[in-house]
C-alpha cells in the first residue's frame, strides 16, 4: 500500500492546535486576529497542497502574508480612489 497523505486542511488544524498555548497567552483581540490568520490560510489550500513542504508552517505563513498583502493593497486602492487618484 502507498503512503497516505494528510489532507492539507488537517495540516492547518494541527498547526493551529500546536499554537494553542501561544494563543492563550495573547490578549483576546489578538486571539481573534490569530484565528483570522489561520482562517485566511485555509483559503489557500490548493497552493499548500501543491507545495507539499515538509515544514507545514512555511506555506501556512506564506498564505497568511499573501492575504495581509491583499488587504493592504485593497486599502491602498480605496485610499487612492477616495483621493481622486493621488496615492498621497
Amino acid at each position: 500500500m502507498g503512503k497516505s497523505v494528510t489532507p492539507y486542511s488537517q495540516v492547518i488544524d494541527r498547526l493551529e492546535h500546536a499554537f494553542a498555548d501561544f494563543r492563550r497567552g495573547l490578549p483576546r483581540p489578538d486571539q481573534q486576529r490569530l484565528d483570522r490568520l489561520f482562517n485566511e490560510a485555509r483559503r489557500h489550500t490548493a497552493p499548500g497542497v501543491l507545495l507539499s513542504d515538509p515544514d507545514p508552517f512555511r506555506p501556512v505563513m506564506l498564505a497568511m502574508l499573501i492575504e495581509l498583502l491583499r488587504r493592504l493593497e485593497e486599502l491602498e486602492d480605496d485610499r487612492t480612489h477616495l483621493r481622486g487618484g493621488n496615492p498621497f
